[in-house]
């Protein structure tokens, strides 16, 4: 696949895809590869869209590091730079399945595919044209 999109036509006219692709993969991928032999893409902890309270002070901490479990779950390791407070970093586990889970009106949460297992064809049907039309 990375030898075709590289020789084909629109990969040496600047601006499209191809182009924007197969300088990615000359100028980042392929020297990762040469140098650790694979390519680690890097994630930017900025874009975690949340601060990370200190549970000490109550105020915003420094992300140090972030570890990707898998698609829902990710820690953050954070310190914090008040001097009331211990030295030490402190992890944070964030769980992003909350697309998954609906709570109800007793403050039961649960599963989306339950709901979903739970309804009819028709009702199944209904959902599906609602989030279609949206």
């Amino acid at each position: 696949m990375y030898f075709l999109v590289i020789r084909c036509r629109d990969a040496v006219r600047r601006g499209t895809l191809p182009h924007r692709f197969r300088k990615w993969v000359t100028s980042e991928v392929l020297p990762a590869i040469r140098k650790t032999g694979s390519y680690i893409r890097k994630k930017n902890t900025a874009s975690l869209g949340q601060d990370i309270i200190c549970p000490c002070c109550e105020k915003p901490a420094n992300i140090v590091g972030v570890k990707y479990y898998h698609r829902e779950k990710s820690e953050i390791v954070a310190l914090c730079n008040n001097s009331q407070c211990p030295s030490l970093p402190f992890k944070v586990d964030l769980s992003f399945c909350h697309y998954l889970q609906v709570e109800d009106e007793n403050r039961n949460v649960c599963d989306t595919r339950q709901l979903i297992n739970g309804m009819t064809s028709i009702q199944k049907l209904k959902l599906v044209n609602a989030l279609a039309s949206r």
